[in-house]
Parts: structure tokens; sequence; C-alpha cells
């Protein structure tokens, strides 16, 4: 299983990194810093799950084009959002991407697990 972080902050990765590898020890976990080094691992293998910030810099149109973008390349991939902002402030954008999760920041590993357990796509 291939797994990818994501997040423009080397704290963000390095924690969705941490808490990826304690829930799911024997999966391949990659993380990118940008948007484009995601979108360029999407044209050349297949990911499984998508962890990614959704506002890289604080653009949310970044992370959104992101997740449609790999959508595009690979309908079937699992897709987590993670953001700081309220669900409610992107609701309809999460719908149409037909999302497997949403975590808000400041987020632990229970909340984590709670989305990994409910991916929308077997893994």
């Amino acid at each position: 299983m291939r797994i990818v972080c994501a997040d423009h902050s080397r704290l963000g990765l390095a924690k969705q990194k941490r808490i990826t590898m304690q829930l799911v020890p024997d999966a391949e976990i990659v993380g990118f810093r940008k948007p484009a080094e995601v979108l360029a691992l999407a044209e050349e293998q297949k990911i499984d799950i998508l962890l990614t910030e959704v506002d890289f810099g604080g653009s949310r149109w970044e992370g959104l084009e992101l997740v449609r973008r790999v959508k595009e390349l690979q309908p079937s991939v699992n897709i987590i959002l993670v953001t700081a902002e309220s669900g409610r402030d992107f609701s309809e954008d999460m719908i149409s991407l037909r999302i497997s999760g949403f975590v808000s920041k400041p987020y632990e590993i229970g909340d984590m697990r709670k989305e990994f357990e409910n991916l929308r796509y077997p893994v």
C-alpha cells in the first residue's frame, strides 16, 4: 500500500507521516511539501491514500486543485483532507470531489484512525 502525505509545512508533514506510520506500519509512506511533486508521483505510480492539506501555504485553491487533478489521474484514490478551516467552509467542494475523509487541525492519532477505518475505496 502506498500512502502519500502532503503538507507545505515541515512540522505538518512530519506529523502526518508519524501518525500514518503508527496506523499503517507496513505501508510505503512518502511525503511532499509541494503539490507539483504529488502530481508527478500520481502520473507515474499508484497511490492508495492521499493525505493532503487543503490550504497549501494559505491557498485553499491549490489543495483542492491538487485533489481534483489526482482524482482525474487515479479515480479510486482515497483522499483524506487535513485543514485548519471549518469543514463548513468548503463542504460543497468536498462533496463534489468524493473524498474519503476530513480531519481538522489540530488532530490526534484517534482522529486519523477513524478516517483510515472508513476509506471510500478498499485498499
